[in-house]
This record gives C-alpha cells, sequence and structure tokens, in this order.
C-alpha cells in the first residue's frame, strides 16, 4: 500500500524551559513541550498489489473526519530567533472511516461499502464501511521565531521526517465484475511508511519567566 497525506494542525502546546530566564527573551538552551489539538486529513491514497480482471489494479482513496492529534516535542534554542526540534505524534481515528472510493469511471470494485448490507432498489444506498486509518509520525523541525524579545511571537518553520500509517478496514466490495459472486466481503490489515514532511506557523505567548504557550497551525 502507498498512500500520502496533507494534515491540518490546530495544537496547543506549553513549553517548559531549562534555563533560567533573562528578561523578556527566552534563553537558549533545551526546552520541552506537548500538544494537543485537531487535524483534517486528505484522502489517503491505496492501490491493490492485484490486478483486477481488467488488468488493472483497484485505486481507492480512504477518507477519514477530522479527529484528534497530540505531540510531545524536544527543542533546543541555538539563538533568540532559532531552534530546533524532535517531534513525535499521533494522529488518531477515533471516528473511524468516512468513506472508501475510487474512480467512477473504473471498472468495479469502485470502492467499500458497509459489510453484511444486501444492496438492492429498495435499499440502494453503499453505507460507510467500519474501520480506522491511524498515522504516527518522527519529524525533525526547524523554527524560526519572529519578534524575539515580544512576549507574544509570531513564528515559521518547516520539518521533514517519516510517517507510520496503519490500516484496518472491514467491508464489502461496492460491485464485482460480470461472472463473480455480487457481494464479497475484504478486510484490509496494513502498515506502510514513508517520507513525511510539514510547514508550520504560529504564535508564541510567554505565560511565565519558565513557560510558554503556542498556538500551531
Amino acid at each position: 500500500m502507498s498512500s500520502t497525506r496533507n494534515v491540518l494542525l490546530l495544537s496547543a502546546c506549553a513549553a517548559a524551559f531549562a534555563a533560567p530566564a533573562a528578561a523578556q527573551v527566552e534563553p537558549n538552551g533545551f526546552y520541552i513541550a506537548a500538544d494537543a489539538g485537531y487535524h483534517e486529513d486528505s484522502s489517503k491514497r491505496a492501490e491493490s498489489s492485484l490486478k483486477k480482471p481488467d488488468g488493472f489494479t483497484a485505486k481507492w482513496r480512504f477518507n477519514t473526519d477530522p479527529d484528534w492529534a497530540f505531540y510531545g516535542r524536544l527543542g533546543y534554542r541555538v539563538s533568540p530567533n532559532w531552534r530546533v526540534e524532535l517531534e513525535a505524534g499521533h494522529l488518531a481515528n477515533f471516528d473511524g472511516l468516512e468513506s472508501v472510493t475510487g474512480s467512477p469511471a473504473a471498472s468495479q470494485p469502485q470502492g467499500l461499502c458497509r459489510a453484511g448490507v444486501v444492496r438492492n432498489q429498495a435499499n440502494p444506498n453503499c453505507q460507510t464501511p467500519s474501520g480506522s486509518f491511524r498515522t504516527t509520525t518522527v519529524m525533525a523541525n526547524v523554527i524560526y521565531d519572529l519578534f524575539p524579545e515580544s512576549a507574544i511571537r509570531p513564528y515559521v518553520g518547516a520539518g521533514i521526517g517519516g510517517a507510520y500509517l496503519r490500516a484496518r478496514t472491514n467491508g464489502q466490495m461496492s460491485g464485482t465484475p460480470a461472472g463473480f459472486a455480487p457481494y464479497q466481503n475484504v478486510r484490509i490489515r496494513d502498515e506502510d511508511t514513508s517520507l513525511a514532511y510539514q510547514a508550520l506557523a504560529g504564535i508564541t505567548w510567554s505565560a511565565t519567566r519558565r513557560l510558554s504557550v503556542d498556538a500551531t497551525y
């Protein structure tokens, strides 16, 4: 399974700095931070390892609802403006899948429906398959703080690392080619790792001399 994703995260974090603070300027040195927020996913793309009777593989999109995200960070402030971080995160999928769909122009199956539901003219709806799609990330970030002497400081940054993706799905094929049984259930159990990257922007507020609060997008 190959998969790509874009993540939008709104988070709040608290960082406790390990060194004493000078007036208005955060000290150089190590800090720790914890984030909790919300993420909105783009669809995740998956491709079957086997081909359908028409000679093409099945290409589906796994769509999920917005859900919670949790991060922990260990950082080091190099200068008043620059800091680097090692970040570990988990993007939850408590609400499960929204849909699993493919191209309407492709041959059947074009996606997954709820397992165990017999569709006919009286009950034509595909309904949502059960399952989840979760992601764990490890990233290295570089962040630039604007106006480091201010109590409220905007910042921008970028990160690169890796993502571990875990898919669990139980569903029923939306349709089958001619000559096959009309209703076939599918169970997907798959993991994958891929390159991950992100852009960061936010605002930091120095709540105390040793504690700051961030809002990050």
